[in-house]
């Protein structure tokens, strides 16, 4: 099992675009993430379940080449996470944003990005936890105990909470984004009140949007 640091924490809500559907507290959040660990890689970044139009590429302005995969919609290169055609040992650092809860063979895929990982090679984990199910196919949220079960082999350097329960449920509060019909409204208005007045009562607590992880093959 891998011991975890002491948790850190991202938040910042805000009614900013709320009603109009703008980007959601996760979302930000996710961004924020990357952005404080992507500036710091310098070698090849492969991008795992990514879309091009999210344009992620722009948080590592330091990598020698970042390369978005994806195994439907919008890639740079067509690649199955659970059986890549990477020799052992030759990738620099993975981004997985937001698409292992995606992956039924979740073990799979993370005993492949570790076999292909140089030593010392970075994996940056974005997954949700108090979200709604989200996309067709949404199979996994996991607590924190199965991080420590999941990443044998790895040394897990920072492990972030993305928000608190508030951020939670104005997160969901505001779904579907947007969508301002009679059916929907009740909720994002108290969701649009609760973004006023919940900021400083955000923090780490056991119900988080999401989590970041950056991890080292050891």
């Amino acid at each position: 099992m891998t011991s975890l640091p002491r948790p850190t924490l991202i938040t910042g809500i805000t009614p900013r675009g709320y009603l109009r559907g703008g980007v959601s507290h996760f979302r930000r959040y996710q961004e924020a993430f990357i952005a404080r660990h992507g500036s710091g890689l310098t070698g090849r970044v492969v991008e795992i379940g990514g879309e091009l139009h999210y344009n992620n590429a722009r948080f590592f302005p330091n990598a020698i080449a970042f390369v978005c995969t994806n195994i439907a919609r919008d890639f740079d290169v067509y690649l199955d996470v659970t059986t890549m055609p990477y020799p052992d040992e030759s990738q620099d650092a993975y981004l997985c944003a937001s698409v292992l809860n995606h992956v039924y063979n979740i073990q799979g895929a993370v005993s492949e990005m570790r076999r292909t990982l140089k030593p010392g090679g970075v994996l940056l984990i974005v997954m949700p936890f108090g979200c709604p199910v989200c996309d067709v196919v949404d199979h996994w949220r996991l607590t924190a105990m199965a991080y420590a079960e999941l990443l044998e082999g790895f040394r897990v350097e920072e492990f972030t909470h993305l928000g608190g329960r508030f951020s939670t449920i104005v997160n969901s509060l505001q779904r579907p984004k947007g969508n301002l019909s009679m059916r929907h409204l009740p909720s994002k208005l108290i969701g649009l009140v609760l973004t006023l007045i919940a900021r400083p009562l955000d923090r780490i607590d056991d119900f988080p949007l999401g989590f970041g992880i950056r991890a080292t093959k050891v």
